[in-house]
């Protein structure tokens, strides 16, 4: 958050603000991802498949459209792995195998066969359209 302090403001009273306005954004970042757990997580635990992934253009990240009808804004972990994930899903059943909740976001692992995988990171909710 960028905001320019009064000129009547006290030098230790605006430190207190910047902290005040640095706990509120941490608060609103942990809700947040409270509430991406607890979309995910069933999808996770029931193993529902992946349908279709597609970008989408502005948010450097891509719509991932689930079997019964959950949707997801998610990047991948490394550059490159949501298109593995499209490339995948033209052959085989791809489910997320696993979630795990980090600072910087719920990471779904989706896996294939015995040894393919990718990661994604959670970066919204989405529906569909």
């Amino acid at each position: 958050m960028s905001w320019e302090p009064s000129r009547d403001i006290d030098p230790l009273d605006e430190y207190d603000l910047d902290e005040r306005f640095a706990a509120i954004a941490a608060d609103r970042l942990d809700e947040q991802g409270e509430l991406i757990a607890a979309h995910v997580t069933p999808v996770v635990r029931r193993g529902v498949p992946v349908r279709r992934v597609e970008p989408v253009a502005g948010l450097r990240s891509s719509r991932l459209h689930f079997a019964d009808g959950t949707s997801l804004l998610a990047r991948g972990e490394v550059a490159g792995d949501v298109a593995v994930l499209a490339q995948a899903l033209q052959r085989h059943r791809v489910a997320p195998a696993s979630c795990v909740r980090a600072p910087d976001g719920v990471h779904v692992h989706f896996q294939w066969g015995v040894r393919r995988g990718v990661g994604v990171v959670v970066t919204g909710l989405d529906q569909p359209e």
